[in-house]
């Protein structure tokens, strides 16, 4: 009779805690992803294009500011100039644990945040889209350092 022996309780603890380890450091990086995407929000949110060269460059153009008639503005379409600041404070962020992953959600609670979509007569403004673009690979970078981390230790 042969006897085998085996280190599989061993190992299923070890696989155990990498399993934590790595849970507990995604969603680490996950809120520093938040955090980063809430700071790009702020700063596409607080440009520095004073009023009155928007109207005067509005008027230029014979139309309202950023207006669908002739949506030209002087920068970056996702860049919103703080004239209250009340955009730019409104930005508001929170990380959920699923079962099938982690969940970031980057909103807005400024009363006109909706038309950052756009109306009737203004063009839309991108910037939550900008975030995610700006956001990509600084987010993956984050998760990957994260990930071997975790599995470094132990």
């Amino acid at each position: 009779m042969y006897t085998i022996t085996t280190n599989s309780q061993a190992l299923s603890v070890r696989f155990r805690q990498r399993a934590v380890a790595l849970t507990h450091a995604v969603l680490a990086a996950e809120h520093a992803n938040a955090q980063a995407a809430y700071r790009q929000a702020q700063r596409l949110s607080s440009g520095s294009v004073p009023s009155s060269y928007l109207r005067q460059a509005a008027r230029a153009r014979g139309a309202g500011l950023y207006s669908r008639r002739s949506p030209a503005p002087p920068g970056d379409p996702a860049i919103i100039n703080a004239q209250t600041s009340r955009l730019k404070r409104s930005w508001r962020y929170y990380v959920a644990w699923k079962s099938d992953g982690s969940q970031v959600t980057l909103w807005n609670t400024a009363p006109y945040a909706k038309a950052m979509r756009g109306t009737a007569r203004m063009m839309s403004r991108p910037i939550l889209e900008r975030v995610m673009q700006l956001e990509r690979m600084p987010r993956l970078e984050r998760l990957r350092r994260a990930r071997n981390a975790a599995m470094q230790k132990r």
